[in-house]
């Protein structure tokens, strides 16, 4: 019998990509115009996206918390809505755009796609799950004192070593290593049940705050050429943004069958809308929108067309649903 998804989490995962989608459209969009030429329209930009650049670490928080089960079904499942979208892609970019492919990457693209997904998250994702079950058995046997001492040495590789240093480590957060980090803080959220003990007041103030010395990081950094990313998915005020919005959305007791539906989605959103000419296409769009619109406007512009995305892409992603269930009719004992 399958465990009822909690709709609170499934929520947060739709929340996680919306703020994904309008982080693309700030970064690889608005701020990639000449037209802003470092006014009070960058900064504003700048501040919205100190606040919505966590949704990565949720994705990898919300693993953590319930644990990756590695199996050939959730191997073959992540592989199928992968491989699943890359013929996608390929689809599009023939029939829609006019951009021709090659036989051999018809062949190749769609197989390999753990290697070659196409965006730099799915390929890191792939690799912490394969090493899950390791995880999972050191977090199983570790006493009280032993997961406090490695959360804290992992903390200073993270972000002394990481994301202040860049020694031996991506100083950005786009590594194995701060997934492992990240997907340790979500089994200590649950483990030392840090959701129930902390008031919802005192998280609201500590995912400000962070957020906010992120916006400030980021301006000052510009004047004194700080050598930190502040939108770093390593840093450290980046992730404590990221617990505290994890810690509130778990407070939550909701469900919500259509919430549950639309998550099953949320991925294909990002594996059509990040990477491949679909995203060069949204990019341009996304900096005419900051051209044309006010700061305001424009951000509300944004937050529409991510809704929008998700709950289309949603509704097209009904196929891919549809054969995997075929698939899993077929091969019952494997899927």
């Amino acid at each position: 019998m399958k465990t009822l998804r909690q709709s609170n989490f499934e929520l947060m995962r739709i929340v996680s990509m919306v703020f994904i989608l309008v982080h693309h459209f700030i970064c690889h969009g608005a701020l990639t115009s000449e037209n802003l030429m470092g006014g009070g329209n960058e900064r504003a930009f700048i501040l919205v996206d100190s606040f919505v650049i966590i949704g990565v670490n949720l994705f990898i928080l919300l693993s953590g918390f319930f644990r990756i089960k590695l199996s050939f079904r959730s191997f073959f499942y992540l592989f199928f809505i992968c491989f699943f979208y890359k013929v996608v892609h390929l689809c599009m970019d023939t029939f829609l755009l006019g951009i021709s492919h090659p036989i051999y990457e018809w062949m190749m693209k769609p197989i390999f796609v753990v290697s070659h997904s196409g965006g730099w998250f799915v390929q890191v994702y792939f690799m912490l799950m394969f090493v899950s079950p390791m995880l999972n058995k050191a977090l199983e046997n570790m006493n009280q004192k032993e997961w406090i001492l490695s959360l804290g040495l992992l903390s200073v590789i993270v972000f002394y070593l990481g994301w202040g240093l860049h020694r031996y480590n991506d100083g950005a957060g786009y590594t194995l290593l701060n997934f492992i980090f990240v997907y340790f803080l979500g089994a200590t959220i649950k483990r030392f049940n840090l959701s129930s003990r902390v008031s919802a007041w005192s998280l609201v103030l500590l995912f400000l705050a962070s957020s906010l010395i992120t916006f400030t990081i980021h301006l000052v950094s510009k004047q004194v050429s700080l050598p930190v990313a502040a939108m770093a998915y390593n840093s450290p005020f980046v992730i404590l943004s990221a617990c505290a919005f994890f810690c509130l959305f778990s407070k939550l007791k909701m469900q919500s069958s259509v919430v549950n539906k639309v998550a099953l989605s949320v991925l294909p959103v990002y594996l059509l809308t990040d990477g491949g000419n679909l995203s060069k296409l949204l990019y341009h769009w996304a900096v005419g929108v900051s051209a044309d619109f006010s700061i305001g406007i424009a951000l509300l512009i944004y937050l529409t067309a991510a809704v929008l995305l998700i709950l289309v892409i949603s509704m097209i992603d009904q196929t891919r649903l549809l054969g995997y269930k075929y698939l899993a009719r077929l091969f019952p004992d494997y899927l």
